[in-house]
């Protein structure tokens, strides 16, 4: 492990750690407008509504199918909200100060919430223009084994014994007066 630990040169990353860590903060490029295109689609475009069976079929049947298994508003959103993002990770990663550069990093800096938006908008738009199949179709609940009568007795019917063996009825969690 110390040979291991000596190849890696653990000086170098710390002598080079602004740019280790602007690297590891722009993989908010690429999760942000995914983060956005998943809430978009469960929250605003399927009204939280799923179609469970559908969700492990693998072939046309399924409504998450698409054409042919690709769903081609995804990649759209992703890159519509990558894209104006790129710019300012290359200035932050290679340091460039240009004034060029300045406002493509001042919209870097709001990766995260820029690149939601656009992706959720997007993923919303395209999909509000060319509607899915199945928008709206869920699972029933056809559960028989589910029962609307209680088996089990409310709580002022439970009976439970008392410290001298009378059965006293419980109505409540809290302790009496003579209990420790």
């Amino acid at each position: 492990m110390a040979v291991v630990g000596i190849a890696t040169q653990p000086w170098q990353i710390l002598a080079t750690a602004n740019k280790f860590l602007a690297v590891i903060s722009g993989f908010g490029v690429f999760l942000a407008p995914a983060t956005g295109i998943m809430l978009a689609d469960y929250h605003i475009v399927r009204r939280r509504r799923l179609k469970l069976n559908d969700l492990y079929v693998g072939n046309d049947t399924s409504i998450y199918w698409f054409n042919d298994g690709f769903n081609w508003r995804a990649p759209m959103a992703f890159i519509a909200g990558m894209w104006p993002l790129i710019p300012g990770l290359i200035g932050t990663v290679n340091g460039y100060t240009s004034p060029s550069f300045t406002h493509w990093i001042r919209l870097y800096n709001l990766t995260f919430l820029v690149g939601l938006a656009i992706g959720c908008f997007i993923f919303w738009l395209l999909n509000y223009l060319f509607p899915v199949p199945g928008i709206g179709q869920d699972t029933p609940f056809l559960d028989e084994t589910v029962s609307t009568t209680s088996d089990a007795p409310s709580a002022p019917e439970h009976q439970i014994k008392g410290r001298q063996g009378s059965v006293v009825k419980a109505i409540s969690t809290s302790r009496s007066k003579g209990e420790p």
